[in-house]
């Protein structure tokens, strides 16, 4: 869907892709080409985590995938940030601690064994294609968050890593805007998702741009999520101020008859993903680790993924 959006300030520079290095341990930065923008600045970046084991010599194992969304003035390293240190990303709750066994869930959680992908989606792009003139498809610097995500990275980690690759085993969730973002992409494309989860989650109506607003994707996408039904776990801080209107779309989607969960005060929690991931990221994941195994992988031999791929810029 495109939209229009208030003019920003931003570094074009960095804006698609930010390689930030050193990286934490079992973290790769990988680019492409983006056939939606423009050069120089035609450049995608994002981080990938790969689980213990993966890449052992014979493993020829295949992985569901979580894609992680930034907020509003984020980018592909931004969840890392939310930390004091890369140590402390394994020492305490984190996706990557949990997914290594570093730190363990609380009792009862079970953690996926799936690869992390920690997207780029473009500062303040509220997650889809811009129409303006200054930063529409036929500008100089198009902002195409959307068509970037679904039509590029998706298949970019498909083809490159062992995924598996149908809405089974791929899940979505993110943070402020991101958090949007996830809740979005799963209602509005339900065959490529099973589930999605909001960490301090904003403006589900979408203010600047009503035709984003995830209540009109629903009523325009009902016969997809009625034949593919979608998991959304929304996510609230006890205190975090910024996270708005989570309980008017829980309510929402109760009366459309799509599952979900809704954490109303997480304690000790402000508009910080990395206080959401030490206070609730087990419950998160192991949320999208019931969807995995609730939608079992239908015969892979049918897939083909390219094996080998070229690591940094």
């Amino acid at each position: 869907m495109g939209g229009t959006a208030v003019a920003q300030t931003f570094n074009e520079e960095t804006y698609w892709n930010n390689d930030v290095q050193p990286l934490p341990a079992n973290v790769n930065h990988y680019t492409f080409v983006s056939s939606f923008l423009k050069p120089p600045y035609n450049v995608v970046g994002l981080n990938v985590y790969t689980p213990p084991g993966y890449e052992a010599t014979g493993n020829s194992q295949r992985y569901p995938v979580i894609y992680l969304l930034h907020g509003v003035n984020g980018n592909e390293a931004n969840y890392f940030g939310w930390y004091d240190s890369y140590s402390a990303l394994y020492s305490q709750k984190s996706a990557l601690s949990l997914m290594e066994g570093t730190v363990s869930p609380a009792p009862g959680f079970k953690m996926p064994e799936a690869i992390l992908v920690f997207v780029n989606g473009g500062k303040g792009s509220g997650y889809y294609d811009w129409n303006t003139p200054e930063n529409g498809p036929n500008s100089d610097f198009p902002i195409m968050s959307e068509s970037i995500i679904i039509k590029e990275v998706l298949p970019f980690v498909d083809n490159h890593f062992r995924t598996i690759p149908f809405r089974g085993g791929r899940a979505i969730e993110g943070f402020s805007m991101g958090g949007y973002g996830a809740v979005k992409f799963a209602l509005e494309y339900p065959q490529l998702f099973c589930s999605a989860v909001s960490y301090g989650g904003t403006d589900y109506d979408s203010s600047m741009n009503p035709a984003e607003s995830v209540y009109n994707i629903v009523a325009a996408n009902k016969p997809a999520l009625n034949t593919h039904p979608v998991r959304i776990r929304l996510v609230q801080g006890a205190l975090d101020g910024t996270s708005s209107g989570n309980l008017e779309l829980k309510d929402f989607l109760d009366a459309q008859g799509i599952y979900n969960e809704y954490e109303t005060a997480v304690p000790n929690t402000k508009h910080d993903w990395g206080d959401y991931y030490r206070n609730n990221g087990d419950v998160g994941l192991d949320f999208h680790q019931a969807c995995f195994l609730a939608n079992p992988a239908p015969n892979l031999t049918e897939f083909v993924y390219l094996p080998t791929i070229q690591k940094g810029p």
